[in-house]
């Protein structure tokens, strides 16, 4: 074969060295850089959910029971049950939140097994914590004048849960290496669990079906709706 010969067929498509040099160097000048790290997504995150709760819980709770959070000050059936279930839901949600959006070593994010954990135990630990021992006078009549429905519709339409699931998929999005469905379900049960803390500080309801219905299912909702739809979000 000559030195000079033509390449093969299958090679003629191939551009030259300089060429494909050239559209490489324009392909990354055209890509943007992430304006924010992962890290940075995560604290604003956490910040955007917290003062959302909070402002969503006084101002709804102004509106309805002409309190900053009716929860904490109306038909409190004892004021150091209401304290310890209240550092309980709270832990609960700061645990699961944490857990949540840690990267773990090397930016891998925490244990498959631990994520599961999460996703698994918030919902039905918020739901003993609310139910099995009621903060509140049960009541599915009416408290300061406003009347409570035993569907709790009033509480399971507070967004709490919405924008703490949407608020934490963005801070980890396009960020999550493995295990993406658990991951998503433990960004629902934090969700949910946010959502949790919020109606507990709204809602002075110690009716059993009214908790279960309006308060406890919302994080098993929010947990669902992370394992089944989240991943794709996640996933880099």
């Amino acid at each position: 074969m000559s030195l000079h010969s033509e390449p093969p067929a299958r090679y003629a498509h191939v551009d030259p060295p300089e060429t494909m040099y050239a559209r490489v160097r324009a392909a990354v000048d055209e890509t943007r850089a992430t304006a924010l790290t992962t890290r940075t997504r995560v604290i604003s995150a956490l910040v955007a959910v917290a003062a959302f709760t909070t402002v969503l819980v006084g101002s709804s709770s102004a509106l309805v029971y002409r309190r900053a959070a009716a929860g904490l000050e109306l038909a409190i059936a004892s004021p150091s049950h209401l304290l310890l279930v209240l550092a309980a839901v709270l832990g609960l949600t700061l645990l699961a939140t944490a857990a949540a959006v840690h990267r773990g070593r090397g930016g891998l994010g925490p244990p498959a097994r631990g994520l599961l954990m999460i996703a698994c135990l918030v919902a039905p630990l918020y739901m003993l914590m609310v139910t099995m021992a009621p903060v509140h006078s049960a009541s599915s009549g009416s408290i300061a004048g406003v009347i409570i429905s035993p569907w709790g519709w009033r509480c399971a339409l507070i967004a709490i849960g919405a924008f703490a699931l949407l608020a934490l998929t963005a801070a980890l999005r396009r960020a999550v290496v493995t295990a993406h469905a658990v991951h998503g379900a433990a960004i629902g049960a934090a969700a949910g669990a946010w959502a949790g803390l919020g109606v507990f500080l709204f809602c002075p309801s110690g009716s059993w079906q009214h908790v279960l219905i309006g308060h406890a299912s919302i994080p098993v909702l929010l947990t669902l709706i992370g394992a089944l739809s989240l991943a794709r979000a996640l996933r880099p």
